[in-house]
């Protein structure tokens, strides 16, 4: 019987842990998205070329908040493929990517001094509410 409780926590804390894996990688993917609109503002003058390819990409390792961006990234996938381990694809996706919209509009008008307009204040209001449709059992 205890065996069957230790299995049992051990299954809860999982599924615990894939959660908050995911709230994580969201969270890291939007602070690289404000980190990466900062860096990018160095990068003005380029325009889109073969060259400028290769520019950004060497930028990436001159400014410290591209660089910090990439870093994010990278360790937003890594929480967010442990949480697509354990949560399914149609409730992780959905999610993720409507509170990463969300706080990114929230991070850029705090960080970066965006406005925000009425459209994209429904827009968010609609979004929680689609939220809560895809979580709400019938």
């Amino acid at each position: 019987m205890l065996k069957i409780l230790n299995l049992l926590s051990l299954f809860y804390s999982m599924e615990l842990f894939s959660s908050i894996s995911l709230g994580i990688s969201i969270l890291v993917l939007t602070v690289a998205q404000i980190l990466l609109k900062k860096g990018s503002l160095d990068l003005k003058n380029l325009t889109f070329s073969i060259s400028s390819f290769v520019n950004i990409i060497l930028a990436l390792f001159q400014s410290k908040m591209l660089f910090l961006a990439t870093i994010l990234f990278a360790v937003s996938f890594v929480f967010y493929v442990f949480a697509l381990s354990k949560i399914q694809l149609s409730i992780a996706q959905p999610l993720s990517a409507t509170l990463s919209l969300i706080l990114v509009l929230i991070g850029s008008w705090m960080f970066l001094g965006e406005k925000i307009n009425t459209s994209q204040f429904l827009g968010m209001a609609l979004m929680m509410v689609g939220i809560f449709l895809v979580f709400k059992k019938f």
